[in-house]
């Protein structure tokens, strides 16, 4: 096995593994351990080990674990590379090196595997009130500084967003020569902020990434993530080109990307989770040609597809 399959494999299976319980695959899990791939079954269930949603993986000889489940025997080389041996009671296992598989794996295989339980992106915003509070910590080295220019003669600005269930009293931020800012330690994710100036709600128009809300008025946007670079590359005249998707509730003017020659770029946290996104060129809208992965979503649109672990 290459580099790519064995990255791409081992990428499969550490991106199942909250879904590969014994509760919900009938006694059947399957994990990464150092570099092994391992099964863990009961005697009882092989139906289980042999189900469509495992045939990418396994390809030991049914009838080599047959008999060494019948002898009883504590360790057994089977065909393939593969080795058997009990655990404790009826439970056995099956350990297979990742460098002696011979497949080639294509990005499509993930979603062949366990379609059932990929949701739609995380990073779906909602504007609602009823999300838990987030913790959070005011730190002068935390990830991420809100700041707000001018409004010297404010008495009192608040920060409140999604992280603080929109309290309008808990933040205070701190007067500095050209403004207020606050600085906060939040784990990955996406949120909505707002300032409150003297009583009065509005926005960051420092941050160009920004949504409607129900009042139709604007909520800011921050990302707390991993930096990911988006880039598309066209030898036309093109004048503009920008990103939208999941992480910006598809707003289609909030993120440009730079031109440098023939190629466009951006850079955005993102955090874990999986992303729809596509580039918006003069007028159409297009998936991204650099990236294999794509989904349609619940209205038939083709996205392309990020996944962040």
């Amino acid at each position: 096995m290459d580099e790519h399959s064995k990255r791409l494999l081992t990428y499969l299976i550490l991106f199942l593994l909250p879904i590969l319980t014994y509760g919900q695959t009938g006694g059947v899990t399957l994990t990464i351990k150092g570099d092994m791939v391992v099964f863990q079954c009961s005697s009882d269930k092989l139906d289980s080990l042999y189900a469509e949603k495992f045939s990418l993986v396994h390809d030991f000889d049914s009838l080599k674990l047959s008999q060494a489940i019948q002898s009883k025997s504590s360790f057994e080389k089977l065909a393939n590379q593969w080795t058997f041996h009990y655990i404790q009671g009826n439970v056995f296992e099956l350990r297979k090196p990742l460098d002696d598989f011979e497949e080639e794996y294509d990005p499509f295989d993930k979603y062949l595997l366990f379609t059932e339980y990929w949701q739609s992106p995380r990073s779906q915003l909602d504007t609602t009130t009823t999300q838990p509070k987030i913790p959070f910590q005011i730190t002068e080295e935390g990830n991420a500084r809100f700041f707000l220019k001018g409004n010297q003669r404010a008495e009192k600005v608040i920060l409140a967003g999604t992280f603080n269930h929109w309290n309008e009293e808990e933040i205070s931020m701190i007067q500095v020569d050209n403004g207020w800012q606050i600085d906060l330690e939040l784990a990955p994710g996406i949120y909505e902020y707002k300032f409150i100036i003297d009583g009065k709600w509005t926005h960051d128009v420092l941050n160009s990434l920004k949504l409607r809300n129900e009042h139709q008025t604007w909520n800011s946007i921050l990302l707390i993530g991993e930096k990911i670079k988006f880039s598309f590359t066209s030898d036309e005249n093109i004048r503009k080109v920008f990103l939208a998707g999941s992480f910006n509730n598809w707003d289609d003017q909030s993120i440009p990307l730079e031109k440098n020659g023939n190629t466009w770029t951006t850079t955005l946290e993102l955090p874990p989770g999986k992303h729809y996104y596509k580039f918006i060129v003069g007028r159409e809208w297009v998936l991204d040609p650099e990236n294999d992965l794509m989904e349609v979503d619940n209205e038939g649109i083709s996205n392309s597809v990020l996944i962040i672990n």
